[in-house]
């Protein structure tokens, strides 16, 4: 499991969180084989800002950059009541 938070995340709301994002979803991507699972990627409760379009793709020479299974995780805080 990779924590965007590790990747310089700050899901505050106010940062841009993009490059941090697309950092961790491209070591997720990276770092298995062709027909290997990418690791989970986790958000720790917060806000996450994101300048520009997310895309789980990176150049490879057997899929054209497209890998499926991508998986995101989050944790939700529920509201005050």
């Amino acid at each position: 499991m990779l924590n965007v938070k590790d990747f310089g995340a700050k899901g505050d709301g106010i940062s841009d969180d993009l490059p941090a994002i697309k950092a961790a979803l491209e070591k997720s991507l990276s770092d298995n084989a062709r027909y290997s699972r990418p690791a989970f990627i986790y958000f720790p409760a917060g806000t996450y800002l994101l300048s520009d379009t997310l895309e789980g793709r990176i150049n490879n020479k057997w899929s054209n950059g497209w890998r499926s299974s991508v998986m995101l995780m989050g944790n939700v805080v529920p509201p005050s009541l």
